[in-house]
């Protein structure tokens, strides 16, 4: 996943229903921020820490976001739908057109990252996914997700010094696919 992390809150309802603050994103409000989103249309794949629970059997650490990816031609369709749902665009910096953060009134958080591949899965614009990282398939609490490839999430995971989570992320994706443990990430 390219640099775009940020803190946020957890999504506890989506919607028409009652919104409550939570400390965290848990499962429950992926699958449902997940769920809304694709019964509206829009293609979306998980990423970041979700995207590795998704991969790895399940959440084993809190989030406190929720990143995705989507193609360019879903932008303006992601954006109305979380707009119908209660999020704005959030300030930060360092963000721009392809890679920002909406929130809920409530402070929940979404990281956005959007890439436009050309005919032949070259990026044009956007966030840099490499052709045939987004074909990765994960499960959350019983309920298939479009997700970042297993060998995709590891290469973004390593690709930056570690903090403690992705430390964690790593070694579950290392039990789980056999990938080697680079030293900066160990223990």
């Amino acid at each position: 996943m390219p640099p775009c992390d940020t803190e946020a809150r957890g999504l506890s309802r989506i919607g028409a229903n009652t919104l409550r603050m939570t400390t965290v994103f848990t499962q429950a409000d992926v699958v449902r921020l997940y769920s809304e989103l694709t019964r509206a249309g829009v293609t979306l794949w998980v990423d970041g820490g979700w995207c590795v629970a998704a991969l790895t059997g399940g959440p084993q650490r809190h989030h406190s976001d929720m990143d995705i990816a989507i193609e360019l031609s879903d932008h303006a369709k992601l954006q109305a739908e979380l707009s119908r749902l209660g999020f704005l665009h959030a300030s930060r910096e360092g963000s721009t057109e392809f890679c920002y953060v909406m929130r809920d009134r409530g402070g929940r958080k979404i990281d956005i990252h959007v890439v436009e591949y050309d005919a032949n899965g070259a990026v044009l614009r956007g966030i840099a996914y490499p052709h045939g990282s987004l074909a990765g398939m994960g499960e959350l609490a019983g309920v298939a997700v479009r997700c970042v490839t297993p060998e995709a999430i590891y290469q973004f995971k390593t690709a930056f010094p570690p903090r403690p989570k992705d430390r964690q992320d790593v070694s579950r994706l290392a039990a789980t696919f056999g990938f080697d443990i680079p030293r900066s990430h160990r223990g």
